[in-house]
């Protein structure tokens, strides 16, 4: 496994593309009562997390969070 790789693949194993999980995303956030939101919004929420445990360790490495989000 390289960083390059997909993480999210299709059935012929090539990267999956996100306007295809749409439809199955909002239907499953609905199902579940809960505000619909787009798929960005996992970035946000990731980010979060990760700064407030961060946070919680006394070990902010902001250049990783950069790495691996790209923001």
């Amino acid at each position: 496994m390289t960083p390059e790789m997909p993480v999210f693949v299709n059935t012929l194993g090539t990267a999956l593309e996100p306007n295809s999980l749409l439809p199955h995303w909002y239907a499953c956030q609905r199902a579940l009562g809960i505000r619909v939101r787009g798929l960005y919004c996992t970035k946000d929420t990731f980010v979060t997390t990760a700064l407030y445990r961060m946070r919680e360790t006394t070990q902010i490495d902001i250049p990783w969070l950069e790495r691996q989000t790209g923001v």
